[in-house]
């Protein structure tokens, strides 16, 4: 059976059942105060160990769940990870869905280079920031190059956001502020 539908986004790979979850591990550098998430164990494994290219770099204890690329549930979508080092030597990183900034980011700002194309999945907001039944919002804030190069925070946890923005962070996002919506 084959429905076609109108609207932004577009499963990156076929859609499946109710998906494998993977951890988005947070971490932050203070000499940078930046923040830097993945779900990647070979990452989360250099970070932890602070090897290079992750030395300074230390868990939050903040995570959030994802959908793994290989097997998102039905409907989740891609998100792809940039990376900017034209501020050194800071640097920095972005994610966004596709079909909903991925794109966009590749042909509008030539300094962010794509990382991943399918770093993990998301289920797509609507307009107003809700997100589907099973799943929670994931906040993007956006330092606004406070100590002069960008770096977004993504959380779910509602006190973290307040206390971003009361740091002069921006919501960035639907709604509220949502970047995209993670399996609960």
């Amino acid at each position: 059976l084959s429905i076609d539908v109108a609207g932004t986004g577009a499963p990156s790979v076929p859609p499946g059942g109710p998906g494998a979850n993977v951890a988005v591990v947070e971490y932050y550098d203070a000499a940078f105060d930046h923040y830097f998430s993945t779900p990647l164990a070979s990452e989360i494994a250099l970070c932890d160990a602070g090897t290079v290219p992750c030395a300074g770099w230390v868990r939050t204890g903040a995570t959030f769940a994802a959908y793994a690329a290989s097997d998102p549930a039905h409907g989740a979508i891609g998100v792809c990870r940039f990376f900017n080092d034209a501020y050194a030597p800071k640097s920095s990183h972005f994610y966004a869905l596709h079909g909903l900034g991925c794109e966009d980011t590749l042909a509008d700002f030539p300094d962010w280079h794509l990382e991943s194309g399918d770093l993990f999945a998301m289920a797509v907001p609507a307009a107003d920031g809700t997100c589907p039944a099973g799943t929670r919002p994931v906040f993007r804030l956006f330092n606004d190059s406070q100590g002069g190069a960008p770096d977004h925070r993504f959380t779910v946890d509602p006190a973290i956001r307040a206390t971003m923005i009361g740091r002069g962070w921006i919501p960035e996002g639907y709604g509220t502020g949502v970047a995209f919506c993670a399996p609960t």
